[in-house]
């Protein structure tokens, strides 16, 4: 076998598992593995893929049957969650028997398969390529949400020791980190033997002159002492699921009872950061006068920074077999979802714009370009990139160039340059209207949104079939 690997890797790739596949690649070229991008004359093909949307498995088998036809002859590994994907990798091994498929959930296993011993490795840091370092403080989750795959695997919720947590983002520290993002799929659950996720906060909180990312917090699990330790200001980015604000739709979807009220309390409490929170559109006992009314909580309480998505169930998952509104229905929903945020988006850039904003920068780039968090919770894109991160910085911004996490949005220009371009604010949501067109069309699949009550196996031969047959 050629020491040879190559990795096939998706663009939705989560990086829930960034430390795992460093691991990996670095001892396959300590080891004298060379990294190519032929997958037939590849002694190893890594499959580095996300498979927790419909889209997600489709791309992910469409890789495979394509080596099948390819008759690649390395071995094919499969890598975090789709290695737990059961009924995929069986139907994989049974419709691509020239394929000789293996999958690993821990570089301890991925070795073991190729017959060499790990062994004991030291605790290094995972760099970004933007000079962040990102620190898994655990894997899986326990919540039942109906519309998750995660749910639906046999992925437990895993804390990693706060200990080593702790000696990680330390080490980074001393490489000269600044910024640490704090990944999980369920951040809020974390339990390293009674300490809970306040406790590695305030542990966290003790290491000098680091700021933080967490991701993967559920709001219906977030207690006042967590809030409160969030409130500091060195936790400056915070990603948490939302989902919805009507309560009928929440009970289907499983993500806890709460209140309009007491999401807006948190909202309110955490106001000046950076917050990543997602509204679905589509979902079940979702009707017109409970829409119309979120609409109106999001306007009135000026929720810009929300980012939309709309149902497209997994096979297998219970959200696949509900009584969803119709894919028309959706698709006009989540427009004039997308419509009424553009609109708050571009009424808060007219407040900023050639305005003193202060803020603390982010991060920068190779490139010349330096972000900076204002204190509205907004990024401002300012050129140069001798800035040190963490520190304040008073800036006049020209443009925006995001209002929330997900869609960068840079076309909000000065009102001189808007008349220059002939770019106003009714061209700048047109233009975003038809970006969102675009990706319903691109990810609404062949199962449509009220996939029939199909098993995730039968849906998985089915697809591997008429692949094969193209």
């Amino acid at each position: 076998m050629p020491k040879t690997y190559c990795i096939i890797e998706s663009e939705s790739h989560c990086g829930a598992h960034y430390e795992c596949w460093q691991k990996i690649t670095k001892r396959l070229d300590a080891e004298g593995w060379r990294k190519t991008n032929k997958v037939r004359s590849s002694g190893i093909i890594l499959v580095k893929q996300c498979c927790m949307t419909t889209d997600e498995l489709n791309e992910a088998m469409d890789s495979l049957v394509r080596l099948s036809k390819q008759k690649v002859q390395g071995r094919v590994f499969l890598g975090e969650c789709l290695s737990r994907t059961k009924e995929l990798v069986e139907v994989a091994k049974k419709k691509l028997t020239n394929l000789k498929i293996f999958q690993f959930t821990t570089p301890e296993e991925f070795f073991n398969q190729l017959d060499e011993t790990f062994g004991e490795t030291s605790i290094t840091p995972t760099i970004l390529q933007d000079g962040s370092a990102i620190v898994n403080i655990s894997y899986g989750c326990n919540r039942k949400c109906t519309f998750c795959k995660v749910a639906y695997m046999d992925y437990k919720l895993q804390s990693v020791p706060m200990s080593e947590i702790i000696e990680i983002v330390e080490l980074a520290r001393q490489q000269g980190v600044k910024r640490v993002v704090l990944n999980a799929m369920n951040s809020t659950e974390y339990n390293d033997q009674g300490k809970r996720l306040p406790d590695l906060l305030r542990a966290l909180l003790e290491i000098p002159d680091m700021l933080y990312q967490l991701n993967g917090i559920v709001m219906v699990e977030l207690t006042d002492e967590t809030i409160e330790l969030l409130r500091n200001s060195r936790f400056i980015f915070l990603q948490m699921e939302l989902q919805s604000f009507i309560p009928a739709v929440r009970e289907k979807m499983g993500v806890g009872e709460m209140s309009k009220e007491k999401i807006l309390s948190i909202f309110k409490r955490l106001q000046g950061k950076m917050i990543a929170s997602n509204v679905m559109t589509g979902y079940c006992r979702e009707n017109d006068v409970n829409f119309r009314e979120q609409l109106e909580i999001i306007e009135q309480n000026n929720l810009h920074f929300l980012s939309v998505n709309f149902l497209v169930p997994t096979p297998g998952t219970k959200a696949a077999s509900l009584r969803n509104p119709s894919a028309e229905k959706a698709k006009e929903r989540l427009l004039t979802l997308t419509e009424v945020l553009l609109k708050l988006r571009l009424d808060l850039a007219k407040e900023m714009i050639g305005k003193e904003q202060t803020g603390i920068i982010y991060a920068t780039y190779k490139c010349g370009e330096t972000l900076v968090l204002c204190d509205k919770g907004v990024f401002i894109s300012i050129e140069g990139n001798n800035f040190e991160v963490g520190a304040r910085i008073t800036v006049t911004p020209r443009s925006i160039k995001g209002l929330f996490i997900g869609e960068q949005q840079n076309f909000i220009l000065s009102e001189q340059e808007q008349q220059e371009k002939e770019f106003g604010e009714e061209q700048a949501i047109k233009m975003m209207i038809s970006i969102s067109k675009m990706r319903m069309e691109n990810e609404e699949t062949c199962g449509g949104f009220n996939m029939m009550d199909m098993s995730l196996e039968k849906y998985c031969e089915g697809y591997i079939t008429k692949g094969l047959r193209k």
